[in-house]
């Protein structure tokens, strides 16, 4: 497992969604910080790719009728954490949607690059992980889910489970930051 054919993704790990004041605050979102952070740390030490897919509303966004004002653009909690806070050459795409995919920066910058497998992080595990995981399977990438760098929100007890058992069925596979990292250390 090489970090140069590889991808991680950090999935709105923004202060609208990980600060318990934020407006769509993911309940124990937080823990994921610690994780996310020793793969970006290596992702970074190795020269890998880093992406950040960050949502991004304008204030009358139309899907404010489904959610509440979340990520409004120029808002700090629009802003990825500070602790998570992007370097120089990591690659920030903001989007407007649940799917990543939908957003055509996103898989133009994966098809300009030789990648074999996106690592994904983030939130929340039951809609933004899950489209991100499942469009790339459909696209042919390997795609590994980070156990302890994913939370969900669980509205419906049930709903994270489903989602992982989705992605299982689409051929991702979970695996924890630090056997990420002993793969990648092995053959990177």
């Amino acid at each position: 497992m090489a970090f140069e054919s590889k991808a991680l993704v950090i999935i709105d790990m923004l202060n609208d969604f990980v600060r318990p004041a934020g407006a769509l605050a993911v309940k124990g979102a937080d823990a994921c910080v610690p994780a996310i952070d020793s793969l970006r740390t290596a992702f970074h030490k190795a020269g890998g790719l880093v992406i950040f897919l960050c949502d991004a509303h304008h204030p009358e966004d139309p899907e404010f009728r489904d959610w509440p004002p979340h990520a409004v653009r120029g808002t700090q909690g629009a802003q990825v954490i500070t602790e998570l806070a992007p370097a120089p050459g990591d690659i920030v795409i903001p989007k407007c949607c649940i799917d990543t995919f939908e957003q055509p920066q996103f898989p133009e910058l994966l098809g300009c690059r030789d990648l074999d497998e996106m690592l994904v992080t983030g939130v929340a595990t039951e809609h933004c992980v899950l489209k991100t995981a499942l469009g790339g399977r459909e696209r042919g990438y390997a795609v590994a889910v980070v156990t302890d760098g994913v939370k969900g929100v669980d509205a419906e007890q049930g709903d994270v489970e489903k989602a992982e058992q989705t992605m299982r069925e689409a051929g991702c596979r979970f695996a924890s930051s630090s056997e990420l990292l002993e793969k990648l250390s092995q053959r990177g």
